[in-house]
């Protein structure tokens, strides 16, 4: 499974995860460190951090099959990219002032999608 989506998965279902799965899976993931590693730095088998992991998105993949919200997430960035870059590329056509105020409606839209929390 792509690391991108996992963590994903993680921002918007981690919180279900018990504290040992969350605490396992962002070592893993989101700080990038191997099996062998997240067992030293928690004192436990490399093969308890193994299982844990797969535990852990088992339960997440459950839960996005159910819910869907990471998929529909990635679908409304994916359009919102597609937008700005055909604004971007009307930019090109306009004349000087139609360009600043077609960058003003594409900052709004940027500034819509980061208070939206849709930034990736």
């Amino acid at each position: 499974m792509e690391r991108f989506f996992v963590c994903l998965l993680i921002d918007f279902y981690g919180g279900l995860l018990t504290q040992n799965q969350r605490r396992i899976v962002k070592l893993y993931y989101e700080d990038d460190l191997s099996l062998g590693e997240i067992a030293d730095k928690l004192g436990i088998t490399r093969q308890a951090v193994y299982y844990t992991l797969k535990r852990a998105l088992r339960r997440l993949k459950g839960i996005e099959g159910q819910l869907g919200l990471v998929e529909r997430f990635l679908m409304y960035r994916r359009s919102f990219d597609g937008i700005i870059k055909e604004l971007k590329s009307l930019r090109d056509s306009l004349s000087v002032d139609d360009r600043g105020k077609l960058e003003r409606v594409i900052k709004k839209i940027d500034e819509l999608i980061e208070r939206g929390g849709l930034v990736v």
